[in-house]
């Protein structure tokens, strides 16, 4: 899924040529991220918290809004690193309750280990990429920022994600 859709994002962006403007299939990505991400984090690190899942759901519903109110047609970069550093703050949630509990007794055979190693690579290099993409103004600088840096990053967070799937289950 994630492929598919960045492949069609960078299609959009950089190929193909339309006669109007199409929305920002990148906010799309993020909203079902947020949801793909809230379900790992309700299910492995806040055992099934229904506060958590009930929030997960709230946050959806803001980004949502406040990415129609500022226009589909734009990537919701505020919306974006709000998202990603809260990504970051679950992780660290996560590896403490990791040390705290301490179940786990191999962490290279762990799956939610290595999940939220690809979780927080992502969010960390993610959240620095949407914060310069803020501030460049420069359509070739952030196209190469995005085409470098952004893909690299979904590239490693892939590769993770694989050992991750490759592990047994805590």
């Amino acid at each position: 899924m994630a492929l598919l859709i960045d492949s069609l994002a960078y299609m959009i962006r950089f190929v193909w040529k339309f006669p109007f403007d199409l929305p920002n299939i990148g906010n799309l990505f993020l909203l079902m991220e947020l949801l793909i991400f809230g379900k790992f984090f309700y299910h492995y690190l806040f055992k099934k918290n229904k506060l958590f899942g009930c929030s997960v759901l709230v946050v959806s519903f803001v980004f949502l809004v406040h990415t129609l109110m500022n226009g589909v047609y734009e990537q919701n970069k505020i919306g974006s690193l709000f998202l990603l550093l809260g990504y970051m703050v679950a992780c660290m949630f996560g590896f403490r309750s990791i040390l705290k509990e301490q179940k786990i007794a191999h962490l290279e055979r762990s799956f939610t280990f290595w999940s939220l190693v690809a979780i927080l690579w992502y969010a960390a290099g993610s959240f620095f990429i949407f914060l310069a993409l803020s501030i460049f103004d420069d359509a070739v600088t952030n196209r190469a920022i995005y085409l470098l840096i952004y893909t690299n990053i979904n590239l490693v967070r892939y590769l993770i994600l694989g050992v991750a799937l490759y592990q047994k289950n805590d």
